[in-house]
């Protein structure tokens, strides 16, 4: 969902944090929800930022390109299983590629920008050359996109808007996560499993293409840096929104907005799960990004968009069976993602759960938190709060109490239920999460 710069976001109770000594990796998609990415609670060191300009953060989501016709040419070999155990499939990894390539883009063409700049540069006491990534430069199979302000960071990239122009003269405004190909601050390892897990997250979140799916446009690659272009968010998270609400004498969204999301948010889950048999294993309240200019006037709600695909993975029936409650004693250091979404089986085994099921209870995390404007699982002892988790101790009468959920706590808490189960063999799939009672008179209004 990952929304960028953490410091702006501690009103909302946080997820526990789990630091490291080395630091934070961001995600590809959103900087927000960057986690550590130790033997801890661990999200990939995919480049992140957020590609979301959120209206509540000031910070937040020269190029030569390569010699493809492809539109995808970093990643023509399709979808990577696993770039957490597969090499690279070039020859030689993108890092070291970058040793011998020049810093600096072939490109000989300049943009206005570059020209004013390089004019600039002359007429000071040293000249300063542009970076590829830096305002004013072009990029793109024939410089198309021309690089805008920063919106946001991640430990290995930065996030920035690109704009291009179409035969007819119409502007269009995208996003560009920009990750560079060798950090000089990071260590050699650190760069080379950067490159990886940008490998494995674009060639999943390449195939996908769903109306609540944040899009990605084109990927390019070049010896300085890979440029991926997406959709522009302007609206926030449902994260900031819910922490704009709870300033407010009501923490709590309306009944007919908490509904609409957790039904749209149904919707990207059925896509992953049913058509496209992907599991996002970060399902959280950071990576459902809302499209503001489709909502109404009041309090109607955007268009939701599911974003972060770096822990993304294909559905395998290998994955441990691990769904008693009590098969094993859950261990925060067995958890991918953010502690406070994380299902019980996932604590309980080392092995990646690469199940619908870890999706399904962090939906209802989330449903939890649009209903009662609180997180059902949270505590400042991450030993509490995976006893918390592992059985499934959340306040039933929150919900019940909720302004939002005044007129359907019953159906509201069958879902809850449902998704919420700590035995994965009974937890409910999405396909009975979208035909539960609470959604009954939904419809493609409900959808946006």
């Amino acid at each position: 969902m990952d929304s960028l710069n953490q410091q702006d976001q501690r009103q909302l109770d946080q997820p526990l944090p789990v630091q490291d000594a080395e630091g934070h990796f961001a995600s590809l998609t959103s900087g927000s929800t960057a986690s550590p990415p130790q033997d801890e609670i661990h999200t990939p060191i995919s480049p992140t930022g957020s590609y979301v300009s959120s209206p509540t953060v000031d910070s937040t989501p020269a190029f030569s390109p390569t010699m493809e016709t492809d539109a995808w040419p970093a990643f023509r070999s399709g979808s990577v299983r696993s770039a957490r155990t597969m090499p690279s499939s070039r020859p030689m990894s993108l890092r070291r590629e970058t040793r011998r390539a020049s810093k600096r883009s072939g490109s000989s063409s300049f943009s206005p920008a570059s020209a004013f700049l390089s004019k600039w540069g002359r007429d000071s006491l040293q000249s300063v050359a542009p970076d590829p990534d830096d305002e004013g430069q072009s990029f793109g199979l024939n410089n198309e996109y021309v690089i805008g302000r920063q919106i946001g960071y991640g430990g290995f990239s930065v996030v920035k808007e690109a704009f291009s122009m179409d035969e007819d003269g119409n502007k269009s405004k995208h996003a560009v996560k920009i990750v560079r190909k060798n950090i000089q601050e990071k260590p050699d390892s650190d760069n080379e499993r950067c490159q990886q897990e940008l490998e494995h997250e674009v060639g999943i979140w390449k195939y996908l293409s769903h109306e609540h799916i944040l899009g990605l446009h084109a990927v390019f690659d070049t010896d300085f840096a890979t440029f991926c272009v997406m959709d522009l968010n302007e609206g926030g998270s449902l994260y900031d929104l819910i922490r704009d609400q709870r300033k407010s004498d009501v923490k709590s969204l309306n009944a007919e907005t908490a509904k609409s999301y957790a039904f749209q948010l149904a919707c990207a889950l059925r896509y992953l799960h049913q058509d496209a048999r992907v599991v996002h294993r970060d399902v959280k309240m950071e990576n459902c990004l809302i499209d503001r200019d489709r909502a109404l006037l009041g309090d109607k709600p955007g268009k939701l968009r599911l974003c972060d695909f770096g822990l993304a993975d294909f559905i395998s029936s290998d994955s441990p069976d691990l769904g008693i409650s009590g098969a094993r004693p859950g261990n925060a250091a067995n958890v991918v993602g953010s502690l406070e979404y994380a299902a019980p089986e996932a604590m309980k085994t080392e092995a990646a759960v690469l199940a619908p099921t870890v999706d399904i209870w962090a939906f209802g995390v989330c449903v939890y938190t649009l209903v009662t404007g609180d997180r059902p699982f949270k505590h400042s002892m991450a030993s509490k709060l995976v006893d918390m988790i592992s059985h499934a101790t959340w306040d039933h009468q929150a919900v019940r109490d909720s302004p939002t959920a005044r007129d359907h706590y019953r159906e509201i808490l069958t879902l809850l239920r449902g998704c919420l189960n700590p035995d994965a063999s009974k937890r409910w799939t999405i396909s009975q999460v979208l035909a539960s009672p609470w959604f009954g008179d939904c419809d493609d209004a409900y959808a946006i």
